[in-house]
């Protein structure tokens, strides 16, 4: 008798009390889709936009050929592409050998890029390299800055930098005289310090690698297969 009156009451209750909606009793999993739906639309968004800054640089400073500057490639090429570096500095070294190099025989030879070169020394042993590759011919040039950042680990930190660069800088082609005549030049030495500062103040440059592409702040990976994602999207552009 007893049992019969709990089972009625359990009766009772589920007549008085139905079950919750389906949509509460799978909110949990409502939400776990929704969470993956936000993360898969931020990474195609990640994915899709590019890592440019959405304001240009001084247009004025960037467009006119700078003091020192080394330039490669057709100078109407669609896309430019602009790097201020310190030849002792580790991550220069390598963008130049994973987004540099892997450009120069395609985009760059092809005439699609125009990459520039522009000296923003960090330390002495990077302002000596600097001053020689100033004293320099451009074309003589450009094997030099390939020697000097694979070497970087050899001559950036030993006890006399310059030893090795004159060693660099000799098999380039310069008397014992010229190099120490551009090390020791005072002038030359102001005007390098000058044009770093003029970069700073102009483009609020903090560090190095700094890459600016078509006039704005490349922000992503500097890696030849992740700028090259860039590079096509602004080619495209230009064709169109």
């Amino acid at each position: 008798m007893a049992n019969r009156r709990k089972r009625r009451a359990r009766y009772k209750k589920t007549i008085t009390h139905p079950s919750a909606p389906w949509w509460e009793e799978y909110s949990w999993l409502l939400l776990i889709g929704t969470g993956l739906l936000v993360i898969v639309g931020f990474i195609v968004w990640k994915e899709m936009r590019l890592p440019l800054s959405s304001t240009p640089a001084d247009a004025a400073f960037m467009e006119r050929s700078r003091p020192f500057e080394i330039s490669y490639g057709d100078g109407d090429a669609p896309v430019t592409m602009i790097e201020y570096a310190s030849l002792t500095c580790g991550s220069c070294k390598h963008f130049h050998a994973e987004a540099f190099e892997p450009l120069e025989p395609s985009y760059i030879r092809g005439g699609q890029v125009r990459y520039v070169f522009r000296h923003y020394p960090l330390n002495a042993p990077a302002l000596d390299g600097a001053l020689l590759l100033s004293c320099l011919p451009s074309e003589r040039a450009k094997p030099v800055i390939d020697t000097l950042f694979a070497n970087q680990d050899i001559w950036a930190v030993a006890d006399d930098p310059r030893s090795h660069l004159r060693d660099y800088f000799t098999a380039a082609g310069m008397s014992g005289a010229d190099i120490e005549r551009c090390l020791n030049n005072d002038e030359q030495k102001e005007a390098l310090a000058a044009e770093q500062q003029k970069a700073r103040e102009a483009l609020n440059i903090s560090s190095t690698p700094t890459v600016f592409i078509n006039g704005r702040v490349y922000s992503g990976q500097k890696r030849f297969k992740v700028m090259r994602r860039v590079i096509d999207v602004l080619l495209k552009k230009a064709e169109g």
